[in-house]
């Protein structure tokens, strides 16, 4: 789902309490571990906080 910014740059998130912001977005990789029991491992967990 793809958001829009207005005039000033700002992107409204409707449906999500405090839509205006700030926004925390956790990323984390899986990886092919053949090495691992499961054969997979993930990576370090990076936060990112966006601001309004």
């Amino acid at each position: 789902m793809p958001y829009l910014t207005d005039a000033t740059g700002e992107v409204s998130l409707p449906g999500v309490a405090g839509g205006g912001g700030p926004l925390d977005v956790v990323i984390q990789f899986v990886i092919d571990d053949s090495t691992q029991p499961a054969g997979w491992a993930l990576s370090n967990a990076v936060q990112v906080e966006l601001l309004p």
